[in-house]
């Protein structure tokens, strides 16, 4: 069988817990680089956040040379951003946006920008949006971030183990600062539907992450009892079992994220949709990244210091083996104590410890079905 053939089935043994100590050292440098691109250049935050002016002037000629020149002539161009967008009806629209707060200074630019685009007055959209509301939309997703991270370590404290819900929290903190520092790294604009992106995919990340400790808790609830297997050895089993479920539901959700970035926010020129589904595709990368590294890993350490697992430990280390070699090997109920055979798989495939490939494991049953009795014909 090829090797696709062994992930898509499960039937792998990647040493996960190896790679990803080591790809630890990757988050680590992402999050301080993150952090000196929040705290040296900032967010570039739309005019929600900060309060100003936005204008949509419907005209076929003019351009952004042209309405830097109005804002220019009004004292108005410092920190300003235009676009060229079209609407759903296929009109070319010049989106301006200033910092102007002042209600008339923005009624003398409504009427340059009308006159410089040969319109009327009235065809240009002004949407004027004050200090306030912004500070108060920014308090309210920084408390509505919050009350999740509450919520969600209650209900996973409840549902699973306490353990598992702090292993399931630092991840998505780990995914809010990647995203945020890239958002300040490349100077992404910051708007609403950029927030509520970013809510979605911390709520996407959560999910492979229960999906990848509710495994974790079928094998403990399994294995434990032989007294043959750390923590770090299920944990790598767990891993090597959901690992094709969780690629193949990250691909299935990046495909139409991609597809509105490419066809919706390119080709078409919706900057809502660019400002929503930049979000989602970074998030939706961190989360996956983060629920089988970070997540995981986390776990491994905490859990290890369980006393069940510390008597395991010590008493693998008193037969004589190696509580480090997480290599799984399907312990034979017939074995005779003292004997393990220890022989490394094949291609990744997990063995019995009479060294012959488990086919129980195939069927997810203590022993592998009868086969079927021949009928004369």
């Amino acid at each position: 069988m090829s090797l696709y053939g062994r992930i898509y089935r499960g039937q792998i043994d990647f040493n996960f817990p190896r790679i990803n100590r080591r790809l630890l050292v990757l988050s680590a440098v992402l999050i301080i680089v993150s952090l000196g691109a929040i705290i040296t250049q900032g967010l570039n935050l739309s005019v929600d956040f900060v309060g100003g002016t936005v204008w949509e002037v419907p005209s076929k000629t003019l351009t952004q040379g042209q309405a830097t020149e109005v804002l220019a002539k009004n004292g108005a161009a410092s920190g300003s951003k235009i676009q060229i967008a079209t609407d759903a009806n296929n009109v070319r629209l010049v989106r301006v946006q200033s910092g102007v707060t002042d209600q008339k200074e923005s009624a003398k630019i409504t009427k340059d920008l009308a006159e410089a685009a040969k319109v009327k007055v009235t065809q240009v959209e002004t949407n004027f949006v004050g200090p306030t509301w912004g500070k108060t939309v920014t308090r309210q997703a920084v408390k509505a971030f919050i009350i999740f991270l509450i919520l969600v370590g209650i209900y996973i404290s409840a549902s699973l183990e306490w353990r598992m819900a702090i292993s399931a929290i630092i991840p998505l903190i780990h995914d809010l600062i990647l995203t945020v520092g890239l958002y300040a790294l490349f100077q992404f604009e910051v708007t609403p539907p950029t927030v509520i992106a970013v809510l979605t995919i911390l709520g996407y990340s959560l999910y492979d992450t229960v999906v990848v400790f509710d495994r974790s808790l079928e094998n403990q609830a399994r294995y434990t009892k032989t007294g043959n297997y750390t923590f770090t050895q299920l944990s790598r089993r767990s891993l090597n079992q959901v690992f094709m479920r969780t690629m193949n539901t990250t691909i299935t959700a990046l495909m139409p994220v991609i597809a509105m970035l490419v066809i919706g926010a390119l080709y078409f020129g919706q900057a809502t949709l660019a400002e929503f589904s930049i979000a989602l595709l970074i998030g939706l990368v961190t989360g996956a990244y983060s629920s089988i590294v970070i997540a995981t890993t986390i776990l491994e350490v905490l859990k290890e210091r369980e006393p069940q697992f510390v008597k395991i430990r010590q008493r693998i280390i008193d037969r004589g083996g190696d509580p480090t070699d997480t290599r799984w090997v399907e312990h034979s109920r017939k074995a005779q104590p003292g004997r393990s055979d220890q022989r490394s798989v094949r291609a990744g495939e997990p063995v019995m410890a009479g060294g012959t490939i488990d086919r129980a494991e195939l069927y997810e049953r203590p022993h592998p079905p009868r086969p079927r009795k021949k009928t004369k014909r």
